[in-house]
């Protein structure tokens, strides 16, 4: 029984390495994504594939990127209008955006 179920375990991260390769792939080959979208906005694109539901502020961006408030606002806004990024109002003034769980059929439509 312990065999079986480390041999669906392999059978389930082999799929999801396959389903990551693919999502890849379409990024790299999309040529919407490659005319339209910078490195710093392809990393975030990888990252919000595997953290569903995680929420980016221009802060974050800005710090984890290194560059100024306006491209940091940029880049988050560029992703929103493509659809990738889903905006939303945190507390006061801050501006979140939101890693949508569909966003492997939204890279899929946009490319």
């Amino acid at each position: 029984m312990i065999l079986r179920a480390i041999e669906e375990l392999h059978e389930y991260l082999a799929g999801k390495q396959a389903e990551q390769r693919a999502t890849r792939n379409l990024i790299r080959t999309s040529a919407v994504l490659r005319q339209q979208v910078n490195g710093r906005q392809l990393g975030l694109i990888g990252h919000a594939l595997k953290n569903p539901g995680f929420r980016y502020t221009i802060e974050s961006h800005r710090a984890a990127n290194n560059v100024s408030y306006a491209t940091a606002r940029s880049d988050l806004m560029r992703l929103a209008e493509f659809g990738l990024l889903e905006s939303a109002k945190g507390a006061g003034k801050l501006m979140l955006f939101v890693s949508p769980a569909d966003l492997k059929e939204r890279l899929a439509r946009v490319a």
